[in-house]
């Protein structure tokens, strides 16, 4: 399962706006093996399908290891995160919320 999530950091959202934000691809279907290089690639390539603006070299990759249910789902996930300022409006697919995410990743 993929969960697409924006976290807005600032400021209440207006449309075409510019605000900081965390996007969040965070998957949970490698759990059961080591993930490698080609699926965190996978989850990155998804990423950039709606935010082609974000370079490979700005993406960060870890594991949520513990967290409170993501759309209902708890447990451990595989996560890319792209720290980055962009237009606020409708990202078909991406949840989105304001404030920081309910979960802790390490690289």
């Amino acid at each position: 399962m993929i969960f697409r999530l924006i976290y807005w950091l600032e400021g209440p959202e207006e449309g075409g706006q510019e605000k900081r934000a965390d996007v969040h691809i965070l998957s949970s279907e490698m759990l059961y093996t080591k993930p490698t290089l080609d699926d965190f690639n996978r989850l990155a390539t998804e990423l950039q399908e709606t935010f082609p603006q974000a370079d490979q070299s700005q993406l960060f990759v870890g594991r949520v290891r513990k967290t409170t249910p993501v759309q209902g789902i708890s447990g451990e996930f595989n996560i890319v995160v792209w720290k980055t300022t962009i237009p606020c409006g409708d990202y078909y697919n991406w949840k989105q919320v304001r404030g920081e995410p309910e979960y802790e990743y390490v690289p």
